[in-house]
């Protein structure tokens, strides 16, 4: 009796053991560490959040995680506290604070351009500048989005024979320097001048793109790579580019990629061009559509562009990237995706048209469901340097701009240089 009266003295006189918490946070949990062993049923009591969401405590005594009941909400600042207490040989005297964010939603900025010709004068200008210079005024702004996308309309290479054409085109291998300075990760091939030099010039092009990581859509080696097209995962987006040209009055079916057979891609074999975006959306939470269609010199919509882009929503695809016009076109809004009819020229030698030297980059914000809103940014395309319109050029550019998506029924709200397109996928 005497010995249990010691121990019970000895135990009473014992100090408790303070009691201390250090935490991580994952992007599905928050990991709480213990330095002394507490029951998981009072520790669940004991932790409050700030906002209020209902979690769940689980753990072995010194490691726990609390995780929410129904998934974290996005971009959101939280407080958790464990509140003080005090038992037997344990006592924890002041409240644990850990804050911390939860990450933003899936999602990705894409920056797009129409036609980006690579000869003529800006070949000219590359003898004279580094690869660094057509690019130079617009860099920036297109090294913004993290999937930046461009038709290119020239084969890049020092082979193959003009086919019998009105124009032909063929860049200089350095120019494939340019693409890079200027951010493009990301090319249509399928296009009524990638072929004009023949196959020898379209299989240099795509080799000197994928030494420089820009991937591309629209063309291939033969028809099974082609139909693949280009596929990206950008901030937690899985993301497929698929890419096809319109038959002009020449090029078809000599240009078309076979089995065996270098080539481009037309969307004029409507079955096959349904199934191709089928197949793409099997892996993919957003598909983007590049057509080379419509008219050249007007900021009309065909009828035959209006047909097209909406089959291509139809088919799966979120956003339709146009381009052939070589002048800025509308955007309409199908069944809540965008049609971007055409994206204008880019970079190209100036046209004796005015309305050919004007143009815009596509910015859009795109998540796991489609694009969320847009903006409309004008630039003018200067010698063979692309330039952001500012100031009176700026205003009167999106006069146009504005007025084209009048035409179409979209709505449009202007921010400082921009235009703004909401969208709620």
């Amino acid at each position: 009796m005497l010995v249990v009266v010691v121990l019970l003295f000895l135990t009473s006189c014992s100090s408790p053991v303070e009691v201390s918490f250090s935490a991580e946070y994952g992007n599905s949990a928050v990991t709480l560490a213990a330095n002394a062993p507490i029951e998981e049923e009072m520790l669940a009591g004991l932790i409050t959040l700030d906002p209020a969401v209902p979690v769940t405590v689980r753990g072995d005594g010194e490691f726990f995680t609390v995780t929410p009941r129904e998934p974290w909400p996005w971009d959101t600042f939280f407080t958790l506290t464990v509140q003080p207490f005090t038992v037997a040989g344990a006592v924890h005297n002041s409240p644990f604070v850990f804050t911390f964010q939860t990450p933003p939603p899936p999602g990705f900025e894409l920056a797009a351009v129409g036609d980006v010709m690579l000869d003529y004068l800006t070949s000219e200008r590359l003898r004279d500048y580094d690869p660094a210079y057509p690019f130079a005024a617009i860099a920036p702004t297109l090294k913004e989005g993290d999937l930046v996308f461009a038709n290119l309309e020239c084969p890049i290479s020092n082979r193959g024979a003009p086919v019998q054409k009105t124009y032909t085109f063929r860049a200089p291998i350095p120019a494939a320097d340019a693409l890079v300075h200027g951010g493009i990760n990301v090319v249509s091939l399928a296009n009524n001048h990638i072929l004009d030099y023949g196959a020898p010039a379209l299989e240099d092009t795509l080799a000197l793109l994928e030494v420089r990581d820009i991937a591309y859509a629209g063309a291939g080696r033969e028809e099974g790579l082609a139909r693949k097209g280009a596929a990206f995962e950008k901030g937690g987006v899985k993301i497929a580019v698929l890419a096809y040209s319109a038959v002009f009055n020449y090029g078809y079916p000599a240009w078309r990629a076979g089995p065996e057979k270098a080539g481009a891609l037309f969307y004029h074999e409507r079955e096959q061009f349904m199934e191709d975006m089928k197949e793409a959306r099997r892996s993919a939470d957003v598909l983007i559509v590049s057509l080379h269609f419509g008219e050249e010199y007007t900021h009309r919509v065909s009828a035959e562009q209006r047909e097209m882009g909406r089959l291509a929503i139809d088919s799966g695809a979120d956003l339709v990237l146009g381009h052939h016009s070589h002048t800025p076109q509308g955007v309409e809004i199908y069944r809540g995706r965008p049609i971007v009819y055409s994206l204008g020229n880019f970079l190209f030698y100036p046209f004796d048209k005015s309305m050919c030297n004007e143009s815009y980059i596509l910015r859009a914000h795109i998540g796991k469901k489609g694009v969320e809103h847009m903006r409309l940014l004008p630039v003018l395309l200067g010698d063979s340097r692309p330039r952001p319109a500012s100031g009176e050029e700026g205003r009167r550019l999106r006069t146009l701009l504005t007025g084209l998506l009048d035409e179409l029924g979209t709505a449009w709200e202007v921010e400082g240089d921009a235009i703004i397109i909401s969208l709620s996928p």
